[in-house]
């Protein structure tokens, strides 16, 4: 996992290009620094993520085909915990009108069928990119559904064993999934994924919840898995905090 860091003033206008390809990254970056765009890389979904919690960006690129997450299941990570979100484009070899459907509904402003011609990548840029580069907020958390799960009526103690107990349940469902992406079971992949979902969704985890919802529909993949892993890391933390406990 490598993302190229972010450096520049909240001036610079910033693209981040999400691609597992080096040769494709190395072009992208080639076209769009004529332009002054600073651009920012990274290699994996999670790459990607650890750089939009660092800075804001004009513009997000992309491909389709992630080591760990599916490219329109990114953006719509982003659609949900990313405030303001930028405009996204999609890099594809797929054309189909499933793809184009499940961009549409995730944020995409633009489907683009690789592979684009650096000439053509940078009018593309210009046209969608926003003006200024957003400032986000990266919502890992729903604090009304947190508030909800820990209970108002429960005292500290009560709080604590209510979040251990479900942060062990956390880790036998994400056990059961790198089971099934070792396996290949797609079938048990999206069922065991559907079941992480809710269980997210129980306690406000936002990010984890929108992570597994993206791959329900993907291929089984130990590398998704680990980008739930990490994720759930950071809910743990958080999660911890409310309640007066270390990670």
């Amino acid at each position: 996992m490598t993302a190229t860091p972010t450096r520049h003033s909240s001036t610079a206008r910033r693209v981040l290009l999400v691609d597992d390809s080096k040769t494709e990254r190395r072009l992208a970056e080639r076209a769009l620094a004529q332009d002054a765009y600073e651009v920012v890389t990274a290699d994996s979904a999670q790459a990607a993520l650890l750089a939009l919690d660092g800075a804001g960006f004009n513009l997000i690129i992309s491909d389709q085909r992630l080591p760990d997450l599916p490219g329109v299941a990114l953006m719509g990570m982003v659609r949900e915990t990313v405030v303001p979100a930028p405009p996204m484009l999609l890099l594809t070899s797929d054309d189909s009108a499933r793809t184009r459907d499940a961009a549409s509904k995730a944020g995409v402003c633009l489907v683009l069928t690789k592979p684009v011609a650096p000439g053509s990548l940078r009018e593309i840029v210009k046209a969608h990119a926003a003006p200024t580069p957003t400032e986000p907020c990266t919502t890992l958390l729903n604090e009304g559904h947190v508030q909800a799960f820990l209970g108002e009526g429960l005292n500290l103690d009560e709080q604590r064993s209510l979040l251990a107990r479900w942060r062990a349940g956390m880790a036998e469902q994400l056990s059961r999934l790198y089971r099934a992406a070792q396996t290949e079971d797609a079938r048990r992949w999206a069922e065991e994924l559907h079941r992480l979902r809710g269980a997210a969704a129980l306690c406000g985890a936002l990010r984890l919840s929108a992570a597994a919802a993206g791959m329900e529909t993907a291929a089984p993949s130990p590398a998704s898995v680990t980008l739930l892993e990490c994720i759930n890391q950071d809910t743990n933390a958080a999660l911890a905090r409310r309640v007066g406990l270390t990670a």
